[in-house]
């Protein structure tokens, strides 16, 4: 690759960088105020509702920051804190479901995450699920991961959604 190419990647990587580090700035300051909500708030009894009001908002509960699905709800996303009406806490683990060799070997890991959708208006917790992502790889010298269940919770998602 010549210097040219080099120097173009890091600069569209730096203000990549610049770009996620800029929006995650603008809810930084929001997402205390969203996990004192989802603690004190509760399931409704009986049937969960799938109604996302305004835009959502994607938090990852262990690092209390933006969850990497944010950046992957299209549509959905809110752009600015104002615009949030519905925040999706993630927890995710990795879970470990064996190990690979013997009992010592390295560690196989499958990723699972709790979803729970929380209506701002409403302060409540609207809906709640588990997801499971793949298996880790069948072989591995050095551990091993399945993927987190992305896709599986976006989908989740656009069921919510309505117009």
């Amino acid at each position: 690759m010549n210097r040219h190419r080099v120097t173009t990647l890091l600069v569209v990587c730096q203000i990549l960088f610049s770009c996620a580090s800029t929006e995650e700035s603008k809810f930084e300051s929001y997402i205390e105020e969203y996990k004192a909500i989802l603690d004190k708030a509760t399931l409704p009894e009986g049937e969960q509702r799938k109604v996302i009001r305004g835009k959502v908002v994607a938090i990852d509960g262990n690092r209390l920051a933006l969850d990497s699905l944010f950046y992957q709800i299209g549509r959905l996303r809110a752009h600015s804190p104002e615009e949030v009406g519905t925040v999706v806490w993630l927890d995710c683990r990795a879970n470990l479901v064996g190990q690979y060799g013997s009992r010592t070997g390295p560690g196989a890991f499958q990723q699972t995450c709790w979803v729970r959708i929380l209506s701002l208006s409403e302060r409540k917790i609207v809906a709640e699920k588990r997801f499971s992502g793949s298996p880790p790889p069948e072989y591995s010298s050095s551990g091993g991961s399945g993927d987190r269940p992305d896709q599986e919770i976006l989908d989740y998602l656009e069921e919510f959604w309505r117009e």
